[in-house]
């Protein structure tokens, strides 16, 4: 079983055990290392999914453990995450979800950008200039889109991209695979941060709509190099006297 799996595993099981027991908001849930026996897994792999369960809402990190959040929309998106398939397809129709979401919230952003907001972009285009791996790159790439939709103010849209965060950051991730456009997207972030700051919408929305649309050209180059890449191992397999 992949770390991935189990974690997607323990979710679930926690889940499960939090409608068996109808815990109220407010109450602890069982300790990571009563998890972690009880689902034969490891407390690292609890952990990561009760901070998932976190991120979704249904439940709160103390420095007593977790326990159960207030009611609210949170747990309404929950089930978001297992809604999408893992394939460049659905890469091409989140960019456009997140092309419609983000610069339909732009105006909001723009209207509403704090000095302390303008800092933190300025944080994460550190990061994101200063990044090693592709992992590095698609967190603060995601981290900088995030920070948009919270200074817009849209507390459901904020949720709903918090909760779509492994989502993004994986299709991102394809984005950063393909090589020469890690500095051209850096330019497209920064000129975005420059134009909140100098209070100018117009180079924003411009510096935004040519984001999304380098963003199409690299998912492209990322769909046709996968295309070649299994015409060529069908071939070699042919060849070898394989099954395609």
């Amino acid at each position: 079983m992949t770390r991935v799996t189990a974690v997607e595993d323990t979710v679930e099981a926690i889940k499960a055990d939090i409608r068996a027991a109808a815990y109220a908001p407010g109450d602890y849930l069982p300790a990571e290392r009563d998890y972690a026996e009880r689902f034969g897994v490891s407390r690292n792999t609890v952990r990561e999914a009760l901070l998932r369960l976190d991120a979704w809402g249904m439940v709160e990190r103390t420095p007593r453990g977790s326990r159960m959040s207030a009611k609210g929309i949170d747990p309404v998106f929950q089930i978001v995450e297992h809604m999408f398939e893992r394939d460049l397809e659905t890469c091409r129709d989140l960019i456009a979800f997140r092309k419609s979401v983000e610069l339909g919230s732009l105006p909001d952003t723009f209207a509403k950008i704090t000095p302390e907001n303008l800092n933190k972009l300025d944080a994460v285009l550190e990061r994101m200039e200063a990044a090693l791996t592709g992992k590095e790159a698609a967190l603060a790439d995601y981290d900088f889109h995030a920070l948009l939709i919270e200074a817009s103010g849209n507390n459901v849209l904020r949720k709903l991209y918090r909760v779509l965060r492994h989502v993004i950051v994986f299709y991102m991730e394809i984005g950063k695979a393909v090589p020469h456009h890690d500095k051209q997207m850096l330019r497209h972030h920064r000129a975005m941060a420059e134009a909140l700051r100098a209070g100018d919408r117009v180079a924003l929305e411009t510096a935004a709509n040519k984001h999304y649309a380098h963003s199409a050209e690299v998912l492209h180059e990322a769909i046709e190099g996968a295309t070649e890449r299994a015409a060529a191992a069908d071939s070699a397999r042919a060849a070898a006297g394989g099954t395609p």
